[in-house]
């Protein structure tokens, strides 16, 4: 599937299409996340992507609810 929404890694500006920012010149990247499915064989690995990128206080609540 192709983005067309593209965001600046430098400013936070939003373009459509542009592989640079018009604002600052900066690179751009999609800013959506992968498609997450049950059966992807990566799957263990976007999650552990995706849970180190939540804040901290995530992981202190998980670590509660386990008991640790």
């Amino acid at each position: 599937m192709k983005w067309l929404l593209r965001k600046c890694g430098r400013c936070g500006e939003y373009t459509i299409l542009n592989a640079t920012c018009p604002r600052c010149g900066g690179s751009t990247k999609v800013p959506h996340p992968a498609p997450l499915t049950l059966d992807d064989r990566y799957l263990r690995y976007k999650l552990e992507m995706r849970r180190a990128s939540l804040p901290n206080h995530s992981s202190k609540k998980r670590d509660q609810l386990r008991g640790s």
